[in-house]
């Protein structure tokens, strides 16, 4: 809810088990609903993230209200399982990300290897 970096201010995550022992930060939020699974959705969306720029445009202090989230808008679709259809297919393709991001996080390292190999002139390219 609050931070130095406008880029954080806002920033969500889904807790699906509550520990006995947990604890939340001074400058973070709860929410909680029934749609818990269609709002992280909403959270890490483009849509929210340009409400949130907007509310936070021309300010020095980047901190949010717990008012300034309830009043967000967004289309929210009542049907259950149009919910569940778009909250999976969002999943998926979040996981599809995270993926790939580790595929080119390797690839990068595959990369320096190479170039080291070849740096050092343990490999040699005839041509």
């Amino acid at each position: 809810m609050s931070s130095g970096s406008k880029t954080v201010v806002g920033k969500a995550a889904q807790i699906t088990k509550i520990e006995k022992s947990s604890c939340v930060g001074a400058f973070c939020a709860i929410y909680r609903s029934i749609y818990n699974n269609y709002i992280i959705q909403l959270f890490l969306s483009e849509l929210y993230r340009k409400q949130l720029r907007l509310l936070l445009e021309g300010s020095n202090i980047n901190n949010l209200n717990n008012s300034d989230i309830e009043n967000l808008c967004f289309l929210f679709p009542t049907d259950e399982k149009e919910q569940t259809a778009i909250t999976e297919i969002l999943s998926a393709a979040d996981k599809e990300i995270e993926l790939l991001k580790k595929d080119v996080e390797q690839e990068k390292l595959k990369k320096k290897s190479l170039m080291q190999l070849l740096l050092t002139g343990i490999v040699r390219v005839s041509a």
